[in-house]
């Protein structure tokens, strides 16, 4: 059983190019999209802790967001430091893809909590020098 719903948009052009490469710009990167998809949580289905196959994943929260709702992103650091984010409607959050993270559902009586994932391969700082 899933933790929650998922909705696949490779196939869509604004998710797939319009959106990822303003990602793209924003961060002064160059990579390949791995995958694009929205995420939604209903109240009490929390995520699980886990790390993504891929270098990068920037994550935007779409849904409206109250502090008494919760639903925080907890992202583990190397050093075993917790971060914890709220989702704050249209905030982008980036980080490696190999660090364990959960995403928390609202709570109480509160509307789903969605987002939407990009994940990115062969990333690489377009001021990079070799």
């Amino acid at each position: 059983m899933n933790d929650f719903l998922m909705l696949d948009v490779c196939d869509r052009e604004f998710f797939r190019d319009y959106l990822f490469n303003k990602i793209k710009d924003s961060l002064d990167i160059s990579s390949e999209l791995q995958r694009v998809y929205f995420n939604l949580q209903w109240p009490g289905r929390h995520g699980k802790l886990h790390k993504d196959g891929c270098d990068l994943t920037a994550l935007l929260f779409v849904s409206p967001w109250d502090p008494d709702w919760g639903g925080f992103t907890q992202i583990m650091l190397p050093s075993n430091q917790i971060t914890v984010i709220p989702p704050i409607q249209n905030r982008l959050i980036c980080f490696p893809g190999n660090f364990p993270h959960k995403g928390y559902a609202f709570s109480g009586n509160a509307p789903k909590r969605i987002s939407l994932a990009f994940k990115m391969i062969n990333v690489k700082n377009r001021n990079q020098s070799c």
